[in-house]
């Protein structure tokens, strides 16, 4: 009787060590690493996010980034304006370090810039295209939360928690003193639509 209760003590230890193992296992873990370019000079506000989540952050000014909760064995999408999008097994590691290369066909393509179109290699400011597939990759709300953590250097932020409530929305931080901070939206070739990222 003792051996028998022996065994489902032993048992009952070891169904909870592996509990605790697959626990730790399914916890994601924090990578850390630095965006460079060809020249190995370092790229500032670098989107990398995990593919189909919420978990994602920007380069600082070093190109350093930290990013938690990525799935052990899962994937991390490194992207920026001009350059070509990687893709990256995690396979364990956390200190992961890139180098993007240029996209030469995206610096070929014509952009709608304000009022006008030119070469994206010809702008002297950043240019972000969101696919219609990367809008709808997770339910949303409308067309800003949509975007959340998908243009690198751009905040949604919710103002409350009420449905359809309109969010603040910045664009590389805070960028004037004496006007407005909002961005301007041209829909249509309609210039100063109000909020049209709330649009369902």
């Amino acid at each position: 009787m003792k051996r028998v209760i022996s065994n489902l003590a032993r048992g009952a230890v070891f169904a909870l060590l592996w509990a605790i193992s697959l626990s730790l296992f399914a916890q994601g873990i924090t990578v850390k690493g630095k965006v460079v370019d060809a020249n190995n000079a370092p790229l500032i506000g670098v989107t990398i996010q995990v593919p189909g989540t919420t978990t994602g952050t920007v380069t600082d000014a070093d190109g350093n980034f930290t990013l938690g909760n990525v799935p052990p064995n899962g994937t991390i999408e490194v992207s920026y304006v001009g350059m070509k999008t990687e893709l990256i097994q995690v396979n364990g590691r956390t200190t992961i370090d890139v180098i993007l290369t240029e996209d030469t066909e995206m610096l070929e393509e014509v952009v709608v810039v304000g009022y006008g179109t030119m070469k994206k290699s010809d702008l002297t400011g950043a240019v972000e295209n969101v696919s219609a597939a990367r809008l709808l990759d997770k339910p949303a709300f409308n067309v800003a939360q949509a975007l959340s953590g998908k243009v690198a250097g751009l905040k949604i932020i919710e103002r409350s928690g009420a449905p359809g409530g309109i969010p603040m929305i910045r664009i590389r931080g805070t960028n004037s003193i004496n006007s407005g901070n909002d961005p301007l939206f041209v829909v249509d070739d309609v210039v100063g639509v109000a909020n049209a990222l709330t649009i369902l």
